[in-house]
């Protein structure tokens, strides 16, 4: 419905095309961070056995019980504990980007562990 009244009526709602289409920029960073960062660490955590493993694995459950806006409430004011202003990297289109992507990581690198340990070890060795 609000992408219909965007279309629609586009001078009634133009802070409303905005913000959508900002929304929109910022979910496609957040997968493309999240891919990028959950596939390969998913995929080796599932298919080596590393000695601190069931640690991190562990530790990386602990963004998901966290509500995303504590995550936005901590990130603005990490930024002024930091003395950045109001146009730094830890706020706006950046700052949402990181916040996001803290919680989308983990449920990336949990997808791609399960997936490599599906792997039978016929399939892991004509990998290599």
């Amino acid at each position: 419905p609000l992408v219909w009244q965007v279309l629609v009526e586009p001078s009634s709602s133009a802070s409303l095309g905005a913000g959508l289409w900002r929304s929109l920029i910022v979910a496609g960073w957040v997968s493309l961070i999240s891919v990028l960062i959950g596939c390969p660490t998913g995929v080796i955590a599932g298919t080596y056995d590393f000695p601190a493993r069931r640690l991190f694995l562990g530790v990386l459950a602990v963004p998901l019980l966290i509500p995303s806006f504590l995550w936005a409430i901590g990130l603005s004011t990490l930024r002024m504990q930091l003395g950045f202003g109001s146009d730094s990297i830890l706020s706006g289109l950046s700052g949402s980007v990181i916040a996001f992507s803290s919680l989308a990581i983990p449920l990336v690198v949990y997808a791609s562990f399960v997936s490599a340990r599906g792997l039978s070890q016929g399939q892991v060795d004509s990998a290599y």
